[in-house]
């Protein structure tokens, strides 16, 4: 009987577990010198004077809203094509998510799409880059500058594509990132804030910060330990050779797709998608019907958004969104995949995705 594959896993190696315990043998297993390490050296990589490391990515999210000013009677604008996330960041800041459209056949949010849900009362966007490939931050920052807007740049998905030759994480006035077991590096849990704009990082860094302090300032335990600190770096470290392996990846899955007649995800320029997430098209075929093919035979498929946000805010379903919810497959896509386990993926393709007689 084959072995089950994934759709999602960590690839981890000896120099990660060596670098985890040597965070444990320090004895300094929450604060320690890895957290602040950690920080600095992805904010070098993104080019951006200050980062901080916290607990999560919604952490990270939430923590970028109100160090934002984000506050009740505020709106902010997200994509409904993405994962909760977002979503329950701006509900902890008490402001009003408005929900905004994607393209169908990428994902992603256009500065149009954000156009039609600006309101008087709109203070803030979140470009998310779903996917791992990046939104168009050119036209999103333009949009932003016209009209007033604080954007926060969701690199969750994201961490170490490019935009316009800059890095995923600049272009906003602050960005965010998730380090959960699954994403392009883990920290096990985590995240990180990242802007060019210190006081955004130093209101951040001075709200996880919540003990020992003078004030009755409302304050949140969002701190990342020193042990998950150092599980990061060690992976930041080995980053390139992580988005090599998954540009490999793609590049056998677009051909076999060729092949198949199926259609893959939009090509990007080089760099403008990293290949979190490798995205089929089913065409005729029910998306549901597609993954339980893929599951009987010992590969896990998933939708790649479990339900647009408009299921859970209980508006109107978006066009843009609702179209890719009813056609989108995401195969399994990690560093770690072996080249059998490939071969089984696009040996598999035409089989599970062809339409129903």
């Amino acid at each position: 009987m084959q072995d089950v594959i994934p759709h999602s896993r960590p690839t981890i190696d000896a120099s990660d577990a060596d670098a985890v315990a040597a965070a444990v043998l320090s004895g300094q297993l929450a604060d320690g010198p890895c957290h602040g390490r950690f920080s600095e050296a992805l904010a070098l990589r993104l080019g951006v004077p200050d980062a901080v490391a916290v607990s999560s990515g919604t952490a990270a999210l939430h923590l970028a809203l109100i160090s934002s000013g984000i506050a009740p009677g505020d709106e902010v604008i997200i994509p409904a094509y993405v994962c909760t996330s977002p979503l329950q960041a701006v509900r902890y800041t008490g402001a009003t998510p408005v929900l905004c459209d994607v393209d169908p056949h990428s994902g992603l949010m256009t500065a149009d799409h954000i156009q039609s849900a600006l309101t008087k009362r709109t203070r803030a966007v979140i470009a998310v880059h779903v996917f791992g490939r990046t939104a168009p931050m050119d036209d999103i920052m333009t949009l932003s500058e016209e009209h007033d807007l604080f954007v926060v740049e969701d690199c969750a998905q994201a961490l170490g594509a490019v935009c316009h030759n800059r890095p995923a994480g600049s272009l906003g006035d602050v960005s965010v990132f998730s380090f959960y077991a699954t994403k392009v590096i883990t920290s096990g849990q985590g995240g990180m804030l990242a802007s060019p704009r210190r006081e955004i990082t130093d209101a951040a860094r001075d709200l996880i910060h919540y003990d020992q302090r003078d004030d009755g300032k409302l304050r949140f335990n969002y701190r990342m330990s020193d042990i998950q600190a150092a599980l990061g770096l060690s992976q930041l470290s080995r980053l390139d050779r992580l988005l090599a392996r998954r540009r490999d990846i793609a590049d056998r899955y677009r051909t076999a797709c060729r092949k198949a007649g199926i259609e893959p995800p939009p090509e990007r320029p080089e760099g403008e998608d990293i290949h979190y997430r490798f995205v089929v098209k089913t065409g005729g075929a029910d998306p549901g019907i597609v993954i339980d093919r893929f599951n009987d035979l010992g590969i896990h498929a998933r939708r790649p958004v479990f339900k647009p946000l408009y299921h859970y805010t209980k508006g109107d379903p978006l066009p843009g969104a609702a179209h890719a919810y009813a056609r989108d497959v995401s195969i399994p896509i990690y560093p770690s995949l072996s080249d059998e386990s490939i071969m089984r993926i696009t040996d598999s393709l035409i089989p599970c995705m062809m339409e129903e007689s």
